[in-house]
């Protein structure tokens, strides 16, 4: 895999020279060297080493990390970036520091903003001379989106490891092959999931109809299409997930054009299917209501905000397969101002940046990426049961 490089943070007072983009003095093709060599090293463990979520190439020269040190004092410092997941970070710095001292990583996105992710030391390793690297475990988990340009397309998952009794809900999957539907089956033995399988379409639409949570549509088939529409006509939030023979630009754009978020390419196996699964299933984004706040909203009204969002989305969808960007930027509007009562911060975010994109262009083929990101992000909102 190629490396993914972020954002370069924006410069911040620390308590290395001004004249260092970081504690190691590192310039930019030094810092690829020496993450380069890690890098390489690290392949030959990573069959053995299996985490919750998968790291992925992060390479920022010069990112602000705060300390909260065991005494109380604080200082900022200058550190390297090697590589990102959920849940956490791999940084390089030229000292050491003690396991569980408290921290805030200043995380560039792919917006220009920066976001000041809080979470605790877990991991302080010798590299060599000075080099230390330096293993942060966030408080929350963060939305990788937000800060690395990945196509949902391609099939990546940011789950490494997925414990299958984790997966809850309902599945319904149409396939073109019996022995695909066994497969499936098989390879979800062990979740909590009721799967609803059929190679009709019409049957699989009555599925769907019913209820469920994840949607999964082999589209070799004619009927694919059809499927598709079905499931968005029954709930806007359901994540799709296409399954293909490939994953070519044509599978894709096909993908796309069907609204489907993920791609799974046969033939299948237990850790593509599982980690999809997980993106789907365990990235949702609840909506909780706050019975203490004096703005609460009846969980009604919760509920309601909820499903006109995933209709604007629905809405928002087709016009974005047109070419007039004015009833797009309405929607991003109507979005953001559904978004701000609930809580909805990252999505109201999303909305402004999708609005502002539109109205700067005043093309739907530019502003393509922020509209389909906030589809995506809008896709995983649910109300709390």
């Amino acid at each position: 895999m190629p490396p993914i490089r972020g954002r370069k943070a924006k410069p911040a007072c620390a308590t290395t020279s001004s004249h260092r983009a970081n504690t190691l003095g590192l310039g930019d093709q030094e810092t690829a060297v020496v993450l380069d060599k890690l890098d390489c090293n690290a392949g030959a463990a990573k069959a053995t080493i299996k985490r919750t979520f998968t790291r992925m190439p992060f390479r920022v020269p010069s990112l602000t990390l705060s300390l909260t040190h065991p005494g109380g004092s604080k200082t900022s410092v200058l550190v390297v970036c090697r590589n990102i997941s959920r849940g956490g970070i791999g940084l390089l710095h030229s000292a050491y520091i003690h396991t569980g001292t408290r921290c805030t990583v200043d995380l560039p996105r792919l917006d220009g903003e920066v976001d000041h992710v809080e979470g605790s030391l877990v991991r302080c390793s010798h590299i060599t001379g000075q080099v230390h690297e330096l293993g942060i475990l966030f408080d929350d988990q963060i939305s990788m989106e937000r800060y690395l340009d990945l196509d949902p397309a391609t099939g990546y998952s940011t789950f490494e490891r997925v414990n299958p009794e984790d997966l809850k809900g309902t599945a319904v999957a149409l396939l073109s092959s019996d022995i695909e539907a066994r497969m499936l089956g098989h390879f979800l033995t062990d979740s909590n999931l009721k799967l609803r399988i059929t190679s009709d379409p019409d049957e699989g639409s009555a599925f769907v109809a019913e209820g469920c949570d994840v949607v999964l549509i082999d589209i070799t088939m004619d009927c694919a299409e059809e499927m598709a529409i079905a499931a968005r006509q029954a709930s806007a939030g359901t994540p799709v997930i296409a399954v293909a023979s490939d994953s070519s630009s044509t599978t894709r754009a096909l993908a796309e054009s069907l609204g489907i978020g993920g791609l799974l390419v046969k033939p299948l196996n237990s850790d593509k299917l599982l980690g999809m699964l997980a993106e789907c299933l365990l990235t949702t984004r609840t909506v909780e209501l706050d019975s203490d706040s004096e703005n609460a909203l009846s969980p009604e009204l919760v509920k309601a905000c909820i499903e006109q969002l995933h209709g604007i989305i629905n809405d928002l969808r087709n016009a974005a397969e047109g070419d007039d960007p004015m009833p797009c930027y309405a929607m991003c509007q109507q979005i953001k101002a559904t978004c701000s009562p609930i809580g909805l911060d990252e999505i109201e975010e999303a909305a402004e940046k999708a609005s502002e994109t539109i109205a700067q262009s005043m093309s739907i083929t530019e502003s393509h990426k922020t509209i389909q990101e906030l589809i995506r992000l809008c896709e995983r909102v649910k109300s709390a049961a």
